[in-house]
């Protein structure tokens, strides 16, 4: 047990000379923090995931535009994900992202369509 103690951060003082329910609040603690870590981790691999998103949907909708559209460009800076949504750069940045995304699926199905046709 006095491995396992030490890995949950206790003291070799704690664990000798403290009680017994000492181990058990570290065990606790330890196993709780390992699970934050995780969905730290997890939260982590999902922005990176929007961010890819993102990414590929303004190169999908670049690729994909007519000669009137506007070339499409990467955010300025990362998403705020705070509830603040009075500023209005960041609604007008909003409506880009839904934009870009709008296009590359509308694209996306006119070509599925388009074969669909075709075939």
């Amino acid at each position: 047990m006095f491995p396992y103690a030490i890995q949950f951060g206790m003291s070799n003082y704690d664990f000798w000379y403290n009680e017994p329910s000492l181990y058990w609040a570290y065990q606790v603690a330890y196993q709780d923090k390992a699970k934050r870590d995780l969905e730290i981790m997890n939260y982590n691999a999902w922005l990176c995931g929007l961010y890819n998103y993102n990414a590929f949907s303004v190169v999908e909708a670049n690729v994909n535009r007519r000669e009137t559209d506007e070339l499409q460009s990467y955010v300025n800076k990362p998403f705020d994900f705070s509830d603040k949504d009075n500023n209005v750069d960041d609604k007008k940045e909003k409506k880009n992202m839904l934009e870009i995304r709008m296009k590359a699926l509308l694209s996306k199905s006119k070509s599925i369509l388009g074969k669909k046709k075709e075939g």
